[in-house]
Parts: C-alpha cells; structure tokens; sequence
C-alpha cells in the first residue's frame, strides 16, 4: 500500500531558508552601509563647514571687521581682526569654535592669489573674510589625496562658498 505524502515544505525546511536569506541580506547591508555612512557624515561636515563659514562671513560684514580662516590638517580655526591690539585673535565661542577634522579627512587647502593682511599684522590668516563681504578664492578639501570619500567647498571671492561635486 502505498501512502501519498503531501507536496510542499515543512515549517523547519521555511525557517532554514528564511534565516540563510536574513543572514545574506544583513551582511549586504552592513558591507553596503559603513561607506554610504561615512559619505553621510563627510556630507553633514561640509555643511557645517559652509554654514559657520557664511556666518563668519556674515560677522565681519556687520561688524566692518576682517575675519580669517586658519587651514590646518588636523584642524580650523576663525579669527578676528583685532585693530586695537593689531593682531588676529583666535575665536573660540559657539559657533566659532576650532572645527576638527574627521578622521580619514584631514583639512588641504588650494588658494589663489589673495588680497594682503591688513597692515600692522605679522601672521596673516589662510582665508580672509573681509568686511567688504568679499572672501580669498579658495577651494578646501576634506580627505587625502582627492580619494572617493574626498569632499571640497569654494568660493571664487564674491559667490557664497559652495560644495564641489563628490568624486566618483
């Protein structure tokens, strides 16, 4: 006598196939998903970066004072044109404090030819925002070597600084 067994799977044969699919799309999603969120974090940075830049630039328009941009590797700084003291003071209150770079993406800078310190300063700053509204061309780069996570803001001197294109 033969017995006729029902066609389909079995509740274990489901759940095995069911945690093998869970398995492989969780590791798609985390080998996909720690460079898409680096880019985000590199993002938020740059438009951190344009924002505090634009209100700096904003400051030394209202206050008819020179503002400056340190440019280090590791990090930058804002300054202030202090004409009484004739010197570039290091502003360090919100939101003007030192802005550290991210770790896989130190601080390069690409200038062009700049206006002059004003006078009596013995250190001029890398960026200068001047109370004209106008700001030194420049193009910085957030990460070495223009590598894929690479990001870049610029102004040509007288447009509101602007993100550059991620590379592809």
């Amino acid at each position: 006598m033969r017995t006729s067994r029902p066609s389909g799977f079995t509740l274990i044969e489901l759940l095995i196939v069911i945690a093998l699919v869970g398995i492989l799309a969780g590791t798609v999603i985390v080998s996909l998903g720690s460079p898409a969120s680096g880019g985000r974090q590199a993002d938020a940075h740059v438009t951190q970066l344009i924002n505090r830049i634009e209100l700096a630039r904003r400051f030394a328009l209202q206050r008819n004072r020179e503002w400056g941009l340190d440019v280090d590797p590791e990090e930058l700084r804002f300054l202030e044109w202090d004409p009484y003291q004739a010197r570039w003071a290091t502003q360090r209150k919100r939101p003007f404090e030192p802005i550290a770079a991210l770790d896989a993406l130190p601080f390069s800078l690409e200038e062009e030819e700049g206006r002059p310190a004003p006078e009596g300063s013995a250190e001029q700053p890398d960026i200068i925002l001047f109370s004209s509204g106008e700001i030194t061309p420049f193009t910085l780069w957030l990460g070495r070597d223009r590598d894929v996570q690479a990001r870049a803001i610029e102004s040509d001197g007288l447009s509101p600084v602007t993100p550059l294109a991620p590379a592809q």
